[in-house]
């Protein structure tokens, strides 16, 4: 009887000090949410965009426009465009890797925007809009969550240009692939303590492409 009370005391006192090591960092997280200190853009993080794949864009109450959410600012470059489509919108989602984003000149020069001006010269009773879907080193397969979740916006055309990034990734991202979602480490980066901590020691995320980091040489 007294083994028992003395195992239970033991397994006790061992809760305890887990929940009073852990005080503190519930405490800096309920501060920093009560604070509304804004989320920090996601860092160039392989774990969060390999093993999550959330979806690319989300929808502005302020706007009444889809956009692309500011945490995938480091993959994608921004666009936005309306939740409520017109008759006379002709409305095309370009899919692809860097080459579709128009890396490193920009959107304004790729492919989708030369696309839009000539569709729009042939379609003069419509309004063409293309939307811009290009993700730096984004392989088919992340492609394909794009696609599907594009299809429910209503497009009149998809136009995907992908290939050249399958064994890129292969040979960047192994490691990372192999151990993505581990730990939940896509839930962490959500945690207002680690976007606060990665904000004061490595700054806002810049938009390098993942790759200039990996010690992979082509």
């Amino acid at each position: 009887m007294r083994n028992s009370q003395h195992a239970s005391r033991i397994w006790w006192f061992r809760l305890l000090a887990l929940a009073i090591g852990l005080l503190p960092f519930f405490l800096c997280e309920f501060v920093l949410r009560l604070a509304g200190i804004p989320k920090q853009p996601a860092a160039v993080d392989p774990y969060v965009d390999l093993g999550l794949l959330r979806p690319l864009f989300e929808y502005d109450d302020a706007t009444g426009q889809y956009q692309i959410a500011a945490s995938r600012y480091n993959l994608f470059q921004p666009v936005s465009f309306a939740a409520e489509k017109s008759d006379r919108l002709f409305r095309v989602f370009a899919l692809g890797g860097s080459t579709t984003q128009g890396e490193p000149y920009g959107t304004a020069t790729a492919f989708p925007k030369w696309m839009e001006l000539e569709l729009q010269a042939r379609m003069p009773d419509f309004q063409v809009e293309v939307i811009n879907c290009g993700g730096l080193s984004y392989a088919s397969y992340r492609v394909k969550v794009i696609l599907s979740e594009v299809l429910a916006y209503q497009p009149d055309l998809v136009v995907v240009y992908t290939g050249h990034n399958e064994y890129l990734e292969e040979r960047t991202y192994d490691g990372f692939r192999s151990r993505a979602g581990w730990f939940g480490l896509d839930s962490l980066q959500e945690l207002h303590t680690v976007q606060w901590v990665r904000a004061l020691v490595a700054g806002p995320a810049g938009r390098a492409d993942p790759l200039v980091r990996s010690p992979t040489q082509m």
